[in-house]
C-alpha cells in the first residue's frame, strides 16, 4: 500500500523539479502531536524527498516509522494542487 502511495506521489511530482508549498503540510499523528512539517517535495534518482523547515531534504523510505502519515498527507496536498490547477 505504501509503495503505491509513494509511486503516486513521485508521478505527481515528476518533471516539476522541486515543489515548494505556499503553506507547509503539517503531518500529525494525533490532533496535538506534530510528526513532521513538509515545506516541499521532489523526486530525484527515482527516490522521493521531502523538505523540512530548515531547507534540508529527507528521503522518504517505506521502512520508516510512521511513513504512511507522511506520504498520505503529501499525496493529499499534491492531488489538491493538481485539482486546483485544472
Amino acid at each position: 500500500m505504501i509503495t503505491e502511495t509513494i509511486l503516486e506521489c513521485k508521478d505527481l511530482i515528476a518533471g516539476k523539479g522541486e515543489v515548494i508549498f505556499d503553506t507547509p503540510v503539517k503531518v500529525k499523528i494525533t490532533p496535538h502531536t506534530d510528526l513532521f512539517t513538509i515545506f516541499g517535495a521532489t523526486e530525484q534518482k527515482d527516490e522521493l524527498y521531502v523538505m523540512d523547515g530548515a531547507g534540508k531534504w529527507h528521503e522518504v523510505e517505506e521502512k520508516q516509522i510512521n511513513v504512511e502519515y507522511i506520504v498520505n498527507s503529501l499525496l493529499q496536498r499534491l492531488k489538491w494542487m493538481e485539482y486546483e490547477n485544472v
